[in-house]
């Protein structure tokens, strides 16, 4: 991404999050951008901010250089359990781990993570795909600004459950679930809303992109096989919808819309814009 796209996505993340750094975690540094768009470098504060020793060799934004993925954990200081997520990025092609963090009692999106987590780990992810569930979205994503939201049903659900059984049903869900997170940055937000349908929250895309990655996804679900049951086969309906500007609550009202359209048909996707 360009220098501009990393300052643009680490607002996105200051909106949902408490405190949000650029790290350089191979020099130790901290990076943040100007508004001429020039980097400035910082030493890493990470000895200071979790209270270690050993600095960033303790630290998840090393771990997710090294690894090059997304880690999310749970990190106490100073007697609280905070939420902490890094993701691996590339800015005009230097390797770099952004880091955001929630605070128990914060005013992010997130921080209601952070807080469940001292308490319950679980509060906030459904038991049987470990993604957010209905309880997060209504609590902490309900009210924010996003740029697109979809909603993904999964087509005859209920029959995979009566021909296959309930623990087969809970694997299926388990899949669809994975490959969503796989389609999505770490900017978006995947919800299972209830049931077999998923809520998939765009925090930032461009208006013409919404619809390909709808059928990307789509695809992605037609993808998944179950090597214990080589002959089901999986499909999905997705209704989408451009809401930048737009009430959330309506975004996703109009997508559900869109979502019993595409299941007249079954196996597409349903897309609306505003202009």
């Amino acid at each position: 991404m360009t220098r501009s796209e990393a300052a643009q996505f680490m607002k996105q993340l200051e909106i949902m999050f408490d405190r949000v750094r650029l790290v350089d975690a191979a020099h130790a540094a901290e990076l943040s951008f100007g508004a001429d768009g020039e980097v400035s470098r910082r030493p890493c504060r990470c000895r200071k901010l979790w209270e270690r020793e050993q600095g960033c060799a303790g630290c998840i934004c090393m771990e997710v250089l090294r690894e090059k993925r997304r880690v999310s954990r749970f990190e106490p200081a100073s007697g609280e359990i905070y939420y902490v997520t890094g993701a691996y990025v590339e800015v005009e092609g230097e390797p770099l781990t952004v880091e955001a963090v929630s605070a128990p009692g914060g005013s992010g999106a997130f921080s209601g993570q952070a807080e469940a987590g001292s308490q319950d780990e679980s509060f906030y992810l459904d038991s049987v795909t470990r993604i957010y569930n209905r309880r997060y979205y209504e609590e902490q994503l309900k009210d924010l600004e996003y740029e697109a939201v979809g909603i993904l049903d999964v087509d005859g659900f209920g029959s995979i459950n009566r021909s296959y059984g309930f623990a087969v049903g809970d694997q299926v869900l388990h899949e669809v679930a994975d490959v969503l997170l796989a389609c999505v940055r770490d900017i978006d937000a995947v919800v299972r809303y209830g049931g077999d349908e998923f809520l998939i929250i765009f925090c930032s895309i461009p208006r013409e992109r919404l619809r390909d990655r709808l059928e990307d996804i789509r695809e992605a679900v037609a993808g998944i096989s179950l090597p214990d049951h080589p002959f089901l086969r999986i499909s999905a309906s997705i209704g989408g919808f451009y809401c930048a500007g737009e009430d959330p609550s309506r975004a996703v009202w109009e997508a559900g819309r869109l979502l019993c359209e595409a299941k007249l048909s079954g196996d597409c996707v349903k897309v609306e814009q505003e202009e």
